[in-house]
């Protein structure tokens, strides 16, 4: 292995091994530098590579990465049937083998191969200012069906790029394999040492009644079920607080409502909500939802103001279609453009499903105003309802449920809600059927 302050004396070879036709350049300067190998014709001169960018380019072919995971699973066996210790890859020294392979394929070399003269200068770049030892094999063959344990034996069979396979000081490796209409370009780029990437930070991680501020707008937040309920005022918390800096991608990928489940109150009142489907549903007493348990207070303005735009669309107005509630007498209800739609059996929601324990209350008094508005009395015009056992959709208007016969009428397919038959045919009939009109 030779140490870089040597000067480099490129020498050339090809020669035919193990059936496929190989170049080879070594440079003798660079520690453990291999040459080209590829089924060029012995007749073909080698041509050294010419300028090309030093900065990457757009690379145009896709990485064959199947290809390169065999590759380096065989040169890592090789060294351990060796007793060398076997290569850790180097994402940075990926990189630049790809970038390299595709210079290649796309002409920089005139679609000849060849190993870059400004590899060297270009390692820091990519993660490898430390090294002390480098060493490069280049590989080209006209198809690109060609198999890397192709490629790999005739690699063996030469003696400069064995050398680099099994050079002990080597510790990391980089590939980069693509083909295109010129064949197949394949760069194996070793060094001894990488620039360490730093872990990164840890998670932030987030706890109920946390504030957090978007460091684009100022705005702030505080969490609730992994959840960011918009802050208009500080008032409602006795003053400022101290807030976590978010960016608006890391609040974007927040969860968009609170879990189910929830419990929030709203401090100049005192008022309990539980969240169901996104929406802030009423406690009136504890007991009704099976005893007290931790809330956290949030701004009245995100209650009263929920799911308008912007800032205030982490909590819905009313639950999203198909959330499913459940009294304490073990009344479920299935929500359907708001109101709350009783489900007689599980049938048609394929078993037992997930529910929200909510106060009986917000049920019977829903839609009457105050905080029992974030249910309604009856389903929104134009919710589409599908009757589990008939199969049947229906358009509700007025609270009134009414076949439709087909999709057709109303412009092709809506989103709609499964319910159960008798929620239907039993509209009217009184509790807990009094959902919708007869």
């Amino acid at each position: 292995m030779k140490d870089f302050s040597e000067q480099r004396r490129p020498g050339r070879m090809a020669a035919v091994i193990a059936g496929v036709a190989i170049a080879c350049v070594v440079a003798t300067g660079v520690a453990g530098a291999g040459g080209p190998i590829g089924d060029l014709p012995l007749s073909a001169p080698l041509r050294p590579a010419p300028a090309v960018a030093s900065s990457p380019a757009p690379l145009r072919a896709p990485q064959l990465t199947a290809f390169d995971a065999q590759m380096i699973g065989l040169i890592n066996a090789a060294r351990t049937a060796n007793r060398v210790v076997p290569l850790a890859q180097s994402s940075g020294l990926t990189r630049y083998a790809l970038w390299w392979s595709n210079q290649m394929t796309n002409g920089a070399t005139g679609y000849q191969l060849a190993h870059n003269p400004q590899a060297f200068d270009l390692m820091p770049a990519y993660g490898a200012g430390n090294r002390t030892s480098w060493g490069e094999n280049v590989a080209w063959s006209s198809s690109t069906a060609t198999t890397a344990t192709s490629i790999f034996n005739a690699y063996m069979a030469s003696p400069d790029h064995r050398r680099n396979i099994l050079g002990a000081g080597y510790r990391f490796i980089g590939m980069g394999t693509v083909g295109g209409a010129h064949g197949l370009f394949s760069t194996t780029e070793f060094t001894d040492k990488v620039v360490p990437v730093p872990p990164p930070p840890p998670p932030v991680v987030l706890r109920d009644n946390d504030f957090v501020r978007d460091t684009a707008t100022g705005a702030i937040y505080r969490m609730a079920g992994g959840a960011p309920i918009y802050v208009s005022s500080w008032a409602a918390f006795g003053g400022g607080k101290p807030s976590r800096q978010m960016s608006p991608a890391a609040i974007a990928k927040l969860r968009k409502y609170p879990t189910d489940g929830t419990f929030i109150r709203t401090p100049d009142t005192g008022a309990v909500y539980r969240l169901a489907g996104g929406a802030p549903i009423y406690v009136s007493n504890w007991a009704a939802v099976g005893g007290g348990s931790p809330t956290v207070n949030v701004d009245p303005m995100a209650v009263a103001r929920a799911r308008e735009v912007q800032f205030y669309n982490h909590l819905r107005q009313k639950p999203l279609d198909g959330t499913l509630v459940r009294l304490a007498n073990e009344q479920v209800y299935v929500v359907a453009g708001g109101a709350p739609l009783y489900v007689a059996s599980w049938a048609g929601f394929g078993g037992m499903r997930p529910t929200v324990l909510v106060d009986g209350a917000a049920i019977a008094k829903a839609g009457i105003g105050g905080g029992w508005n974030h249910l309604t009395v009856y389903p929104a015009d134009n919710t589409f309802l599908q009757a589990y056992g008939s199969g049947g959709i229906y358009r509700v208007l007025g609270g009134r449920a009414g076949h439709l016969a087909s999709w057709m009428l109303v412009g092709g397919p809506k989103p709609y809600t499964i319910v159960h038959a008798w929620a239907i045919s039993k509209a009217g009939s009184g509790a807990p059927y009094n959902h919708l009109r007869p």
